[in-house]
């Protein structure tokens, strides 16, 4: 009876079949983020309305070279537009993060990013959305070491001085010009005011303040410039006139934030 009862059990189980176990899942090892320490940042203006930005980073120990699906970029907590998602290169001695920013897509807030240090960081994202890189850190716009942008070459792509004239007149010595500022963003930028000096061969003229004017979204806006000041006071600078020197208009523009003014320094120059 019990080989009996054990020949029905085997046949069963050979017609039914053993359920079949459940197979188990693959572990998924979580990627590994490169956190790096931004150490300073250099901005080129290779035209207009694009930036191209180097971010320098503490070395990785390698690997980090790659081109990313997207990254995200923010400063002092604002989301920054990227042109491009970006490339990080391993070099001796350091990482380096290229980016690119298109001005016409920033918005207005970015007028309200303050003049002291700011907090920087960068995220890089692979194709399955994964970051994989950061780079953060603080930045001081005010100190060459860690932020490196070419200052003279900004004043002469943004403003432009136009048919200056410093002419001396009976007891006093006349300026008129056009500063031509081209705003680079895609909102208008509202001037308070214009707070500048006149400077020609390196010795001042006289400093006046221009009333306030609206710079147009993505085009270029001519200021009249106009003031006078007594000859007696300006003899010095009267014969830098006579020479023909370079004439320079230098001054600070009040532009309307949402948060309020914003002094912000201009060098307007003549000639090429």
């Amino acid at each position: 009876m019990v080989a009996r009862a054990l020949l029905v059990l085997s046949l069963m189980v050979t017609a039914v079949g053993v359920p079949a176990q459940p197979a188990r899942s693959a572990t998924v090892q979580p990627v590994a983020v490169r956190a790096l320490s931004l150490q300073r940042a250099l901005v080129e203006v290779p035209e207009p309305r694009r930036l191209k930005v180097a971010l320098f980073a503490t070395p990785s120990t390698g690997g980090t070279s790659r081109a990313f699906s997207r990254s995200r970029l923010l400063i002092a907590g604002q989301d920054i537009p990227l042109a491009s998602p970006g490339v990080a290169t391993d070099q001796p001695g350091n990482t380096v993060v290229h980016l690119e920013i298109d001005l016409a897509a920033l918005p207005e807030s970015v007028l309200t990013l303050p003049a002291e240090p700011l907090t920087v960081r960068w995220e890089g994202v692979t194709d399955g959305g994964r970051t994989v890189v950061t780079v953060a850190g603080t930045l001081d716009p005010s100190n060459r070491s860690q932020l490196t942008v070419p200052q003279d070459d900004l004043y002469a792509l943004y403003a432009r001085l136009e048919s200056p004239s410093v002419t001396p007149t009976g007891s006093t010595l006349a300026f008129r010009g056009l500063a031509n500022i081209l705003n680079p963003f895609s909102f208008d930028v509202v001037v308070r005011g214009l707070d500048y000096r006149v400077v020609v061969g390196g010795a001042e003229v006289m400093a006046a303040e221009r009333p306030g004017f609206r710079l147009r979204a993505g085009q270029r806006s001519d200021v009249l410039l106009e003031a006078e000041v007594s000859l007696a006071s300006a003899a010095v600078a009267a014969a830098a006139v006579l020479r023909g020197a370079t004439v320079e208009v230098i001054g600070q523009l009040r532009l309307v934030t949402p948060d309020g003014d914003r002094l912000v320094p201009i060098v307007v120059r003549s000639g090429p």
